[in-house]
């Protein structure tokens, strides 16, 4: 029998070594995946703080232009009237809700207008938020892309500048309008509002939500409906002007569907990103929001509303949809409720 010599052997891989192999490739993937899946995510989540910046930028541009004013869509002085049947009864007129005008140039949008014959119902959807009535907590605070405040974006309801990339709820839906170069697109009758809400608090007159004599309607102060002035804030770094409405970055244990349409305020550890008054653009949880709110409690005994947030309005203890939150831990509206409305904060420094 001849005996191979080294260079001669030809041996088989072992079972072993397959194994081995197949183990290594297992640890390889799985490590890219995360890395890669988190990728995605970092890519959205930077296009949405873009979009919070440019927004920021936008807000600016309209103080300018309307003497520091925020955005509105009610008449300064409707307070004075005791709310829009009394204002309109007088023979004054309110601009219609305007969402931009469709391809054909017909203004879409929720008709208000003037005298007796006016459409009260429609003003619910004008006034920042209703706190009661059917319409309770919605209001123009949900519609930051009206035609009034177009034309300091791109002249567009459908913007991308005003959906977040990550928003599962609704982005499927917006995407093919993002290409229209009508001030409206799609249908009248649905529109799908923006991935980012403004504050209310910040939109309605300083007497509306204050801590020291808690919640006054805004049909009893001569300025409830008159925005204030972004002069006005006290605390820029601290207070919230828009959110991203819906939760994002946090754990859920219901269908990804049922996920997506959870707000910021309804998870304990939902990451939402917040643009604050002096622009800057971060996360503001309502675990940040809970634990400033704990701490101020207890530094203010004197006034009506102890917290950050005004608790004692006709929306009742839960706030704006706060009983729809998905665990039991998160209670708070910031952001919805600041006490001292565009004067006040929704967290505090640590």
């Amino acid at each position: 029998m001849t005996r191979c010599t080294p260079n001669e052997r030809h041996r088989g891989i072992t079972m072993v070594e397959v194994l081995i192999g197949v183990l290594l490739l297992v640890v390889v993937v799985a490590a890219a995946v995360p890395s890669l899946a988190t990728v995605g995510c970092t890519s959205f989540r930077a296009q949405s703080k873009a979009n919070l910046a440019a927004l920021s930028q936008a807000h600016a541009a309209y103080a300018a232009d309307w003497g520091q004013r925020q955005y509105t869509m009610t008449p300064d002085n409707v307070g004075l009237y005791a709310g829009c049947t009394n204002y309109t009864g007088a023979g004054n007129c309110i601009p219609d809700v305007s969402f931009g005008t469709d391809c054909n140039g017909v203004q879409v949008g929720l008709p208000i207008g003037c005298g007796p014959t006016a459409n009260c119902t429609n003003f619910e959807t004008a006034k920042p938020m209703n706190f009661s009535g059917a319409n309770k907590g919605f209001g123009s605070y949900r519609i930051p892309n009206g035609a009034g405040f177009q034309p300091y974006v791109d002249g567009r309801f459908y913007s991308s500048t005003f959906y977040a990339p990550d928003d599962e709820a609704i982005i499927g839906q917006v995407e093919p309008f993002f290409a229209s170069p009508c001030s409206y697109a799609g249908d009248p009758a649905a529109p799908i509002y923006s991935s980012y809400c403004n504050s209310p608090a910040a939109m309605w007159g300083l007497g509306v939500l204050k801590k020291q004599t808690g919640y006054k309607s805004p049909d009893v102060l001569a300025d409830g409906y008159a925005s204030p002035a972004v002069t006005a804030c006290v605390y820029p770094n601290l207070k919230t002007r828009m959110m991203e409405l819906r939760a994002v970055d946090s754990p859920c244990f219901a269908t990804q569907a049922e996920c997506s349409e959870f707000w910021f305020h309804h998870k304990y550890e939902a990451r939402s990103l917040g643009l604050l008054f002096d622009g800057s653009v971060r996360i503001i949880s309502p675990r940040e929001a809970m634990e400033s709110d704990l701490r101020v409690r207890s530094t203010s005994p004197a006034m009506a509303e102890k917290g950050l947030w005004v608790r004692g309005t006709p929306l009742g203890p839960n706030g704006v949809f706060g009983e729809l939150a998905y665990d039991f831990l998160v209670h708070t509206n910031f952001h919805f409720l600041t006490g001292d409305g565009i004067a006040g904060r929704d967290v505090i420094e640590w």
